[in-house]
């Protein structure tokens, strides 16, 4: 068995483990002193308590089988290098933080499919994240991302739906059409 240490605030954690068949691999997460153990693929779910996060939490991509990362609505500022470990991560959430930018290794994750990095400070993308082939969702609403970098993912990416604005009511209704 693994143990994996998070030091930090009182946060509320959710471990979802698909079995494997009768290989599994046995895990153990302690977070404030609570051991939560976990078997086969991983999503992680770490919901703000009453702090916030203000760093991503490097010892979760020591979680090599990790599949899912839900970090949404905390105060992160940027995602380590050290994601590109999680080659199995086909799903990462991180709306409302304070991402001000992505790291080049986010293009190691060849599994990834959806990237929703909403509400966020990014400005650019990374060139390395046209890497990611089988990337079908990236959402980057709420961004401050130049067109030409959307447009440079876009053409590397040409599969995947990149949402870049929210449509509202007054955008979609034909009553405002000028024409």
């Amino acid at each position: 068995m693994n143990r994996l240490i998070l030091p930090g605030i009182f946060m509320i954690i959710f471990f979802t483990g698909r079995a494997q068949g009768q290989n599994n691999i046995s895990d153990s997460l302690m977070y404030d002193k609570q051991v939560v153990n976990v078997a086969g693929n991983y999503n992680l779910n770490i919901a703000p308590g009453t702090k916030k996060l203000t760093a991503f939490p490097v010892a979760i991509c020591k979680i090599i089988r990790l599949n899912v990362i839900n970090l949404v609505s905390h105060d992160i500022p940027s995602i380590p290098s050290e994601i590109g470990n999680l080659k199995e991560l086909t799903v990462l959430n991180m709306p409302n933080n304070k991402l001000k930018s992505l790291p080049k290794e986010i293009g190691l994750l060849t599994n990834l499919r959806v990237l929703n990095l909403s509400k966020n400070q990014l400005t650019k993308l990374p060139d390395e994240l046209g890497n990611c082939k089988n990337l079908r969702t990236l959402n980057i609403c709420e961004n401050n991302i130049g067109q030409f970098y959307i447009d440079k993912i876009q053409a590397l990416l040409p599969n995947c739906n990149i949402i870049v604005k929210v449509k509202t009511m007054s955008d979609t209704d034909p009553r405002n059409s000028t024409y």
